[in-house]
Order: structure tokens, then C-alpha cells, then sequence
């Protein structure tokens, strides 16, 4: 056994709750050679009126590791009225931008640069059906990315991505 976690749930109320995690995992990473220490803490609210649903939750983690540490966050919401589903995700995650580059670590100084992303998703989900307990919905959504510019070249100015799906 080389690797740990451990986590701590509360749930003050029907409509709260929060979480902390924390791991420490042995050599995780092919291209991230070390150990690494990862922290979650996130919040989550959820309120139903008959067949209407709201969700919030707003996370954030952590990765401490031999050669610095690096941040994400998000915050997501989606509201369930009847059939139709909308959601949105607003993400920011801190990247190390040469691993991006060149797809292995370096030892120059560059090499320890971090940089965020950017991502805004939104979506809908329209069901059309439910029987024996499955439910089955089409859906689709898009998300617009922010790049930093040492990224640009690689993965375009304004890159931008889009899926259409059906939900089981």
C-alpha cells in the first residue's frame, strides 16, 4: 500500500452539505514523476419543489507536489423543471503550460510556469421518456475556453467545443 486518502462528509440540512478529501498518492503521474498531495473542499445545495430540482455545487482543489503546486476550481448549477434540464460550469484550472507544449517536463525555469484555462459550459437536457426506473433524455451543450497565450498557437485563439448526446 503506497498511496492514502481520507475524506470528510457533513450535512448539516436536507438542502447543505460539504466535503474535504485529501490523498497522498505515490508516482501518480507518467509525465509528473513524485508524489503528489491532493486536497478537495467543495459545498453542494440542492432544493426540490414537486417535480422542480436546483443544484449548486462550488468545488476547489489542490495538487502539491516535488515542484510546486497547482489550483482548480468550479462552480456548476442546473435547474430541472418538468422535462427540461439546463445546466451551466464555469471552471478554472492552473496548468503547467511546457507539459502542454513539448508533452514532458523539463528542468528550465519555464518549465514550472503555470498558467489557468478557462471553460464556461452550458447546456440542456430534454427527457423523453421514463420507464422501469431508467430515464432517457437528448441533450446537447458548448463550452467556450479561455487560453493563455503561450497555448494560443497549439489550441487556437478562441477554441470552442460543442456535443449533442442521448442520456440514459
Amino acid at each position: 500500500l503506497d498511496s492514502f486518502s481520507g475524506r470528510v462528509w457533513y450535512k448539516p440540512s436536507e438542502r447543505w452539505e460539504f466535503q474535504f478529501s485529501s490523498g497522498r498518492l505515490k508516482d501518480p503521474e507518467q509525465l509528473e514523476p513524485g508524489d503528489i498531495i491532493r486536497s478537495t473542499i467543495s459545498a453542494a445545495w440542492m432544493k426540490q419543489e414537486g417535480n422542480a430540482i436546483s443544484a449548486w455545487t462550488a468545488a476547489f482543489g489542490r495538487n502539491n507536489t516535488d515542484h510546486g503546486s497547482r489550483n482548480a476550481g468550479l462552480i456548476e448549477g442546473s435547474r430541472r423543471v418538468a422535462a427540461n434540464t439546463f445546466y451551466g460550469r464555469f471552471e478554472a484550472v492552473q496548468v503547467e503550460t511546457a507539459l502542454l507544449q513539448h508533452q514532458q517536463t523539463e528542468d528550465a525555469l519555464e518549465a514550472h510556469a503555470k498558467d489557468p484555462v478557462l471553460a464556461f459550459t452550458a447546456g440542456a437536457v430534454r427527457e423523453v421518456f421514463a420507464w422501469r426506473g431508467f430515464e432517457g433524455g437528448f441533450g446537447g451543450d458548448v463550452t467556450f475556453y479561455g487560453v493563455p497565450q503561450a497555448l494560443r498557437p497549439m489550441y487556437s485563439y478562441h477554441p470552442v467545443s460543442f456535443h449533442v448526446f442521448f442520456r440514459l
